[in-house]
Formats: structure tokens, sequence, C-alpha cells
């Protein structure tokens, strides 16, 4: 009875783990720099809840840096929605619980800071407008960017910028940046 009973948890445990959609981040996105994709509509016509079909980007800000997220389709297609979420020192591998882009419940171990819909025109003429949202970053750490198709006709190209955040530990950019200080201090 025992043997069964575990069994049995072993299975419903095993099967939750296998419904957790796991997260393909397409970039770490820098200031400034423009990234591009095409986003799918799914069947049932809402992406919102539809995690398959989400893009995920990650960024790393500093406590205090003033970040803007802007989302805008490049075809009058799809309706583009998003939310970033703080992670802290690590980016989660999968979204569960998070069940809806507009929803205030990101993947585990995360907290939702900011999203965006309809946020400024499409450029289009409607009926929907795009994501265009800031925040102050509150604490440093990796931030996780999600992009979906809410309701839109079909899918279709878009484009994502963040800015205001500190270059990545590590990365080229902050490298540069000791790297001109030394240099500076060096010809004193």
């Amino acid at each position: 009875m025992k043997v069964a009973l575990v069994s049995g948890l072993a299975l419903v445990l095993a099967a939750g783990l296998a419904s957790a959609d796991p997260i393909n981040y397409l970039d770490t996105l820098s200031s400034g720099e423009v990234r591009t994709g095409f986003i799918t509509l799914p069947g049932d016509g809402n992406g919102n809840d539809n995690p398959e079909t989400w893009h995920w980007y990650n960024f790393y800000a500093m406590a205090g840096d003033f970040i803007t997220v802007d989302v805008d389709r490049l075809v009058a297609a799809p309706d583009m929605v998003s939310a970033t979420h703080y992670a802290g020192n690590s980016l989660p591998g999968d979204s569960a619980p998070m069940t809806t882009i507009t929803g205030s419940v990101g993947p585990a171990g995360t907290v939702w800071v900011a999203g965006g819909d309809d946020n400024e025109d499409d450029g289009f003429g409607g009926p929907f407008g795009d994501p265009l949202y800031s925040f102050n970053a509150t604490s440093s750490g990796w931030y996780t960017v999600v992009v979906g198709n809410f309701l839109g006709a079909g899918g279709g190209d878009y484009r994502i910028v963040v800015t205001g955040q500190t270059p990545t530990p590590g990365s080229a950019v902050a490298l540069l940046g000791v790297g001109g200080m030394a240099m500076l201090r060096r010809r004193r």
C-alpha cells in the first residue's frame, strides 16, 4: 500500500514538472539595442495565456536605473503585450506558476515589476496600441521581459528596445568603462 501511494505521488509530481513551460531566452538586452522577432498567435486567438508562444528576453540593471521597455509591432496583425519581472541573481528556467502576461504572478522566484499593453499608438490605426512602460529598478540584478501576442488578428514582426540599464557585469561595455577609468588614472 505504501509503495503504491509513493509511486502515485511520484507520478503526480513528475506530471507537474512535465507541465512546466521552459523559458528559452532569445537575447540579453543591452541599453538601446534594437532586437526583432516574429510572434505567433495561438489557435485559440489569445497569446496572453499561452506560454508556449511567449518570447523571453533578459537584462541586468542596477538599483536606481530608470528602465524603459518599448515593444512595437512592425505589421498590423499582432497585438503586443509585455511584462517585466525582477529575478535577482539567477534567471528562471521555466514560467510556472505564471499563467498570463498581464497578471501580477511571474515565474517562481521572481517579482512582477511593470507591464504594458496598449500604452502607445501602434502606427496602424488600431484598434490596439503597443507596450511602452518605465520603472525605477529598486534592486540590482537580472530582469526578465516577456512578450506576447494578446488578441491580434495573426502573427507578425515586432521590435523591442530596453533603455536605461547599466551594462551587464563582465560585458565589453562594462570592461571598457573600467579600462577607460584605469587609463585616465594612469595619465595623471
